[in-house]
C-alpha cells in the first residue's frame, strides 16, 4: 500500500497537518492568481490557472525532493 508522507505526517499531528494544507492551498491559490492575471494580460497562454499552480508547484517539489546530495534522505523535517 502507497502512504505518503503528507498522509504519515496527518496522523502523528492532525492540527499541524491542517495548517500545512491550508498554507498550501493559500499558496496555490496565490500562483493561480499570478498565472491567471498573466493570462487576461495576454503574456501566457490561455491555460486553467489553477491547474497550472498545482503543477508548477508540483514541480518545485519534485526538484527539491531530488535535489544533488539528498539521495536517500527524508525531505527536510522528516524523520
Amino acid at each position: 500500500m502507497l502512504v505518503l508522507v503528507h498522509e504519515h505526517h496527518s496522523e502523528r499531528d492532525p492540527a499541524a497537518f491542517a495548517t500545512y494544507w491550508a498554507e498550501r492551498r493559500a499558496l496555490t491559490e496565490a500562483v493561480a492568481a499570478i498565472v491567471g492575471r498573466g493570462v487576461g494580460e495576454g503574456k501566457f497562454r490561455a491555460v486553467d490557472a489553477y491547474l497550472c499552480a498545482l503543477t508548477v508547484l508540483a514541480q518545485d517539489e519534485s526538484v527539491a525532493w531530488s535535489s544533488p546530495g539528498r539521495e536517500g534522505r527524508a525531505p527536510m523535517g522528516c524523520p
